[in-house]
């Protein structure tokens, strides 16, 4: 799986960048489950990161509840946030209970039920230079 990334004007194949495998091979360890314990030292600077971001993506995510109360939501506050996630087999009703965890002060752009992950960074303007 290639995804292309441009990096400075150029496009970088980050499957066979060095730059890009190490990072890889560095932040594979490093990705944790909602659902895992999440030390409280973590969770806070993971808020903090959504806290302070303009654009927030959900793959492969389920939109529980408990986990995005974890994780800050529902956003008490309206403030310039862009929040993408990928909605694979998600019925109507999810996508509603989706949109109502993120919180009605946020708007939440859920991709196709037929998107992937990678078809919705593809697909939508995530990364960004």
């Amino acid at each position: 799986m290639q995804i292309p990334i441009r990096s400075g004007g150029a496009t970088v194949n980050q499957a066979t960048d060095p730059k890009w495998v190490e990072w890889l091979k560095k932040a594979a360890p490093e990705i944790r489950v909602v659902m895992d314990d999440i030390d409280d030292a973590l969770l806070r600077k993971v808020k903090d990161t959504i806290d302070a971001s303009k654009i927030v993506c959900f793959l492969g995510f389920s939109y529980d509840k408990g986990n995005l109360a974890k994780l800050g939501f529902p956003k008490q506050q309206k403030r310039s946030i862009e929040v993408f996630g990928s909605a694979f087999d998600l019925t109507k009703e999810q996508r509603s209970h989706a949109q109502a965890r993120i919180g009605p002060l946020t708007p939440l752009s859920l991709a196709d039920s037929d998107e992937k992950c990678l078809n919705v960074l593809q697909n939508r303007h995530i990364l960004r230079d």
